[in-house]
């Protein structure tokens, strides 16, 4: 997470941007320091898409860390079935040597 400045020119609607002003230069906010759609992955420590770049994931392990990190905090019963599904279709690619069937 990003600590910002006290001294930071924010724009006079109040809208948090992409960028600010630190010291009379512009900064760019970073993507993870904000969500879209919502505020469930920016109390975690470290956000699911951290961890999967960091670890190398594939699609389906980060679709599974994924859902099953939120899943208190935004879709409950259908994320874990969701991280379930994607569980599955990694069974299969490494049952099947990497080919969906």
């Amino acid at each position: 997470m990003m600590n910002t400045p006290s001294n930071i020119k924010w724009p006079e609607n109040g809208v948090t941007p992409d960028w600010w002003y630190h010291d009379g230069e512009c900064k760019e906010q970073s993507p993870l320091s904000r969500q879209e759609g919502g505020s469930h992955y920016k109390k975690y420590a470290i956000q699911p898409v951290e961890y999967a770049m960091a670890n190398n994931l594939n699609y389906c392990q980060a679709n599974a860390v994924k859902y099953v990190t939120r899943y208190k905090d935004k879709g409950g019963v259908e994320d874990l079935r969701k991280a379930i599904h994607n569980l599955e279709i990694l069974i299969e690619l490494e049952e099947r040597g990497g080919k969906l069937g």
